[in-house]
């Protein structure tokens, strides 16, 4: 793994990611995609600006993974339809690329409870997008399914960090099944991103809370 790509390098779990790399040795360059140019933090991470409406297989160029965590939420896109555009579309359109560019390992965030049935238009879209990239079939494409997550964000999310306080609670008590709903640390999800990505075995794989705390 000497060369990834990384698309969501701004936000919460792709910032973490960014920095876990920067301290893999073993990983030589690191390319992150981005909509506006952003300034360079670390020698390692070469920032590139592209037009997500125009992602093709020039924008992988030779790079061995590609992780996405590209995301964002209805109410900031500001619509049903952008929000598509940005967990769907984008999504489907880097994964296609990827394969035009030969690239064998691509990982992406997605969110526990996707199904293209579900009758809540955020677990439909991901649900959509996760059909999407196993009819691309990549050689080896890894889902993650976090529930919650935990860390520093820019934007204020009331509703959200009320969320977090009440599954902090009764998160001990969530055991079984409900085990995949606590809520996670986005640093957890991207270092669980970097450690699955050093996997070769072929295949579509799903990650859940489990499969995620697991190195820790």
């Amino acid at each position: 793994m000497k060369k990834v790509l990384v698309a969501g390098g701004t936000g919460l779990i792709g910032g973490y990611l960014l920095k876990a790399l920067e301290n893999d040795a073993k990983v030589q360059e690191v390319i992150a995609l981005a909509r506006n140019s952003v300034e360079k933090s670390n020698s390692k991470v070469q920032w590139k600006v592209i037009d997500f409406d125009r992602i093709d297989a020039a924008t992988i160029g030779n790079a061995d993974v590609v992780f996405c965590c590209l995301g964002t939420t209805i109410k900031k896109a500001g619509s049903q339809e952008k929000f598509r555009k940005v967990d769907h579309d984008y999504v489907v359109s880097l994964a296609k690329a990827s394969k035009a560019a030969g690239c064998q390992k691509f990982l992406v965030v997605s969110v526990i409870g996707s199904d293209a049935d579900s009758r809540i238009f955020y677990n439909k879209v991901k649900g959509e997008m996760e059909i999407d990239l196993r009819q691309i079939a990549i050689s080896r494409t890894v889902v993650f399914h976090p529930s919650i997550l935990v860390g520093p964000r820019s934007e204020k999310r009331l509703a959200e960090r009320i969320g977090i306080a009440l599954f902090k609670v009764v998160a001990p008590l969530m055991a079984g099944g409900l085990r995949k709903y606590r809520p996670i640390q986005a640093k957890v999800v991207a270092e669980a991103m970097l450690r699955y990505a050093k996997d070769s075995e072929p295949g579509f794989l799903d990650v859940e809370y489990d499969g995620m705390v697991s190195g820790e």
